[in-house]
């Protein structure tokens, strides 16, 4: 929804430019790139607000747990008794980024309805979440010293 939201932001901007004089062709053909990457989002929305309403609440949680659970485990698998110098930082920030998604939708599930699961969930995200983030700086902070001292 987000990115639909953004990609008719950044239509309707760039057809004012248009419509107020200005005739470059890249205004033109990035205006047809927008609405080609336009339909085509929302031709996806469409489908997931269709399959999301024949999924019941509780399975959608249960699903994004399960979603964190696959995270937690690449963490482990990637980054357990590694020294933080030799890491790979942009897969622990990709990491980081989709959990925070995941948190998230977490807590807007919880806003629609109260479950014991999704609560439980929701804090284990949240624990693990500031973790990786710390744990991100801290390998930001071991290139750092890598670097300057090497």
């Amino acid at each position: 929804m987000r990115v639909v939201a953004s990609l008719k932001k950044v239509r309707e901007r760039m057809t004012a430019l248009r419509d107020g004089g200005l005739t470059v062709e890249f205004n033109t053909k990035n205006i047809s790139i927008v609405e080609d990457r336009l339909s085509v989002y929302e031709n996806e929305l469409s489908e997931i607000r269709k399959l999301r309403q024949a999924t019941s609440m509780t399975d959608i949680m249960g699903e994004l747990g399960g979603a964190a659970n696959k995270l937690f485990d690449d963490y482990r698998a990637s980054f357990a008794d590694k020294p933080r110098s030799q890491v790979d930082d942009q897969k622990l920030a990709g990491i980081c980024d989709k959990l925070g998604e995941i948190r998230r939708q977490m807590v807007e599930m919880s806003w629609a309805e109260d479950n014991d699961m999704n609560n439980r969930n929701l804090d284990i995200v949240t624990e693990q979440l500031t973790m990786f983030e710390g744990e991100y700086e801290a390998v930001l902070r071991a290139r750092s010293t890598t670097t300057t001292s090497g």
